[in-house]
């Protein structure tokens, strides 16, 4: 892998901190010091500079007629990058591509539209898609005219490029005419959306990917549909069970149903084989334990562990008495939990969460930008968070997704199915445009070979792992690994198990680390278990509220089966509701930010 340089004067800038969040292995050098790189080590080296360091270079002595030129004769891959499009700039880079070079405004509007050339291998699964960005105020489209050397715009904007390629004899450079720089520090309390971050984000991935730079890279692209609050019934709202396994067979795709523990005791035995005859295509996530709005919104992990309990233990009553296995991973309902119940499911057999939603219910606190730059979010207790999205989203939400490593998580609740299985056959065949290599399975599968890997040499990979089990794929012998696992439970102690064989970690701040040589090919299973896992007691609940819920749940269907198909019905459905939000619930705080 090649390594980056990136020149710049100051420490710590908003780009260096993307890189760094990135995983990206740079070096920071000052212009002159990049310059003077001695060529033969700089051949297989990409480099950045930005406008402002570029136009404060011009002093500086070189030979060379630009200083662009001087770096382009020993790097083989440059980017310019933040350029705004300054007259000093424009004149330096018209200078080196021995033309003219411009910028105009991107669009007249508020949203300009980009588009992806199709060639350009590092698009992944960007390449050939367009998309509305919220870009107008930092992005201009840029123009080279009259260069006697090949001008690509790589993502462009009408007649012009935000990002655009210069092909020379020996060297490329590259440009993203853009002010715009990812902020790795901000809270976010939603999940990233390419209309907001495009510019500032993508095309920068875009020069990675083709120069090579050593960076966290995709353990493998997966993709899954959840449907949400399903019942193992042949018929639950717009959604017909024999239909649903059809059509997943038909189109080769795989549906993870949210299933609620409370219904363990109400499967058809015609439902359960449909699932056991199509596993993994057809599977089961859990749905919290009752479904109760905050039963995961807990003030206190020891308040979480018997809820953990009883939802494990109503999966595993199903799974003796049909055979139907389940997994383990869990979808809040509503979207709502606490860190403290992130962090009692850290200590539980589950091995991670999907949510559509990133915001601590008690503390109504996002997470760091930088946690969306993984495939899953760490911050709460080490427990990984993987995101998903609803279907009506941008594809291009999805394709950030992958290019960032992720799993394409898409969940949908029964009424998604009111105009039947069309519009699925529609969004697979999107997400399978996106990446041909895309693999449909179970989200257990999903969650225990998703990590993320960097290449040091031909026999040194470090590793970065999520759920606390994972299948890593077949590594060469010899190959020394190092791993690193986001553990802020600090008081704990883990078990750390490597194809068979106990390891030894080190503390690295909130991470753990540590260090295995496989001895021959082999693809390990690799385990981070908090010792001992915390199993609780089943709570016991009262009269009360085992009736609450059970009219809850009886309500639910009623509204999903009947009335969401009788709009006239559904107010009086709302009223009956509200009666049952008593005391026996938590009720839901308003979100603030």
């Amino acid at each position: 892998m090649a390594r980056l340089v990136l020149i710049e004067s100051a420490e710590n800038t908003p780009l260096a901190r993307v890189l760094a969040a990135l995983g990206v292995i740079f070096e920071r050098r000052s212009l002159a010091q990049a310059l003077a790189f001695p060529k033969e080590r700089a051949a297989s080296t990409a480099v950045i500079l930005s406008e402002e360091e570029l136009v404060k270079s011009v002093g500086v002595d070189r030979n060379d007629p630009t200083v662009l030129k001087a770096l382009l004769a020993g790097y083989r891959h440059a980017l310019l990058y933040p350029f705004r499009g300054t007259a000093r700039g424009l004149q330096t880079l018209s200078e080196c591509a021995e033309g003219r070079a411009e910028v105009l405004p991107v669009t007249a509007g508020d949203k300009p539209r980009y588009s992806v050339a199709t060639g350009f291998a590092a698009a992944g699964p960007f390449a050939g898609l367009d998309v509305e960005a919220n870009g107008a105020t930092t992005d201009r489209r840029l123009l080279i005219r009259e260069s006697p050397y090949a001008i690509d715009h790589i993502v462009s904007a009408g007649d012009g490029g935000l990002l655009t390629k210069i092909t020379f004899p020996l060297s490329e450079l590259f440009v993203i005419s853009s002010s715009a720089v990812f902020d790795v520090e901000a809270e976010m309390t939603k999940n990233l959306d390419v209309r907001a971050c495009f510019s500032e984000l993508v095309p920068l991935l875009f020069f990675l990917r083709h120069s090579q730079a050593a960076f966290w890279r995709a353990s493998f692209p997966a993709a899954n549909v959840i449907i949400d609050d399903l019942n193992l019934r042949p018929n639950y709202g717009f959604v017909n069970a024999h239909t649903l396994a059809g059509h997943v067979e038909e189109f080769g795709y795989s549906v993870s149903v949210a299933f609620i523990p409370w219904n363990c005791n109400r499967a058809s035995r015609d439902v359960i084989e449909l699932f056991r005859a199509r596993s993994p295509r057809l599977s089961l996530a859990i749905d919290g334990c009752d479904h109760v709005g905050a039963e995961f919104s807990t003030s206190s992990v020891s308040d979480s562990v018997p809820m953990i309990a009883l939802s494990l233990d109503r999966m595993q009553s199903l799974k003796t008495r049909t055979g139907l296995g389940y997994d383990r991973v869990m979808v809040f309902p509503q979207g709502r939990f606490s860190l403290n119940a992130m962090a009692a499911l850290r200590q539980s057999e589950f091995i991670g969460a999907v949510n559509t939603e990133l915001v601590d219910d008690l503390t109504h606190r996002g997470v760091r930008a930088q946690e969306l730059l993984m495939p899953a979010i760490t911050s709460f207790a080490g427990f990984p968070l993987f995101m998903r999205r609803k279907a009506h989203e941008p594809i291009a939400n999805f394709a950030l997704d992958l290019l960032l490593g992720k799993p394409c998580l898409v969940v949908t609740h029964h009424h998604d199915f009111q105009r039947g299985m069309q519009p699925f056959a529609a969004l697979v065949a999107s997400l399978n445009a996106l990446d041909a290599r895309l693999q449909w399975t179970n989200l257990e599968t999903i969650v225990s070979r998703t990590y993320s890997i960097r290449t040091q040499s031909a026999s040194s990979v470090d590793i970065r792992l999520f759920a606390s089990t994972t299948a890593l794929e077949s590594q060469d012998g010899g190959t020394e690994i190092s791993f690193s696992k986001a553990e802020p439970l600090a008081d704990k102690d883990f078990e750390i198990v490597v194809a068979g064989q106990v390891m030894k970690s080190d503390r690295d701040g909130s991470d753990i680390v540590f260090r295995q040589v496989l001895t021959a090919a082999e693809s390990p299973v690799v385990n981070v278990q908090v010792s001992p896992i915390e199993t609780g007691p089943l709570p016991i609940h009262t009269l009360t509220y085992r009736t609450r819920v059970a009219a809850r749940r009886y309500l639910s269907e009623i509204r999903d089966n009947h009335v969401a198909r009788s709009p006239w019905a559904t107010a009086a459905m709302r009223s009956t509701r509200q009666v049952l939000n008593g005391s026996a619930f938590t009720r839901r705080p308003a979100r603030h930010g």
